[in-house]
């Protein structure tokens, strides 16, 4: 008996000592906990403390301010023109038109020397007369074949303004007797002009072309004359003559 009391006391005095050795350690002060250290932009997540921080980001360059005013100064000189070379042919120049008057050029008439005078206004070269002596063509009374003839003008005109007019004019003469008739063909470039002079015709004549006188265009004024009788008329006699051309440009 007096056993058992001895062994309940060492017991309790055992559960004394343990309480008191569980209290002090949970009033123990527990150990502060470190928090990780911050992640940079050269430290990746996880690196430790003792690292060397890289370089940090690249700025983008410094755009102008667009207030900034552009710096002024002597322009660049042009580049130098190429040297042609040796041999070769300089390119050609071209000239600016004229704006003068347009005159005649150098008149000429085919067959060659066939004019009694060519007479070109000689202040402006923009008026002339060719006198024809030898533009004519007959038919005696109860003839049956008819007679024809031709005669051409060449007009050059030279270089100047645009707006004005060529005018042509030829002159002669025309007799037309009963059963027959005679007729005139002009043409100037693109124009033509027919005319007849009927039975009974007789006096002088006059026909006049005109076309836009082109600058640095030449003209050909081209005449034919003929006469004829009517078949199975026995027609009469038939005469028709140009003396002279006149030309002239005119605003």
């Amino acid at each position: 008996m007096r056993g058992r009391i001895v062994l309940f006391i060492v017991l309790a005095v055992a559960a004394a000592l343990a309480a008191a050795y569980l209290g002090v350690s949970a009033g123990a002060p527990k150990a502060a906990v470190q928090p990780p250290p911050p992640t940079t932009a050269s430290s990746p997540p996880g690196s430790g403390h003792d690292r060397t921080p890289g370089p940090g980001p690249t700025r983008p360059p410094t755009a102008p301010s667009p207030h900034t005013e552009p710096k002024t100064g002597p322009p660049a000189p042009p580049p130098p023109a190429p040297t042609p070379k040796a041999g070769a042919t300089p390119p050609p120049t071209k000239q600016p038109p004229s704006t003068g008057p347009v005159r005649f050029g150098k008149v000429t008439v085919t067959p060659s020397g066939d004019t009694d005078s060519l007479d070109v206004a000689p202040s402006d070269h923009r008026a002339l007369t060719a006198n024809l002596p030898d533009r004519e063509v007959k038919v005696a009374p109860g003839s049956t074949e008819p007679v024809t003839q031709s005669f051409a003008m060449t007009l050059p005109l030279t270089d100047g303004a645009k707006g004005e007019t060529l005018k042509v004019g030829v002159q002669g003469f025309a007799v037309a007797e009963e059963g027959a008739y005679a007729q005139l063909t002009l043409k100037l470039n693109g124009l033509s002009s027919v005319r007849y002079y009927r039975s009974g015709w007789e006096g002088d004549l006059v026909e006049v072309l005109e076309a836009p006188a082109t600058p640095a265009t030449t003209y050909r004024l081209e005449g034919v004359l003929e006469v004829h009788q009517k078949p199975g008329t026995g027609g009469g006699a038939a005469d028709l003559r140009v003396s002279s051309v006149d030309a002239s440009i005119e605003r």
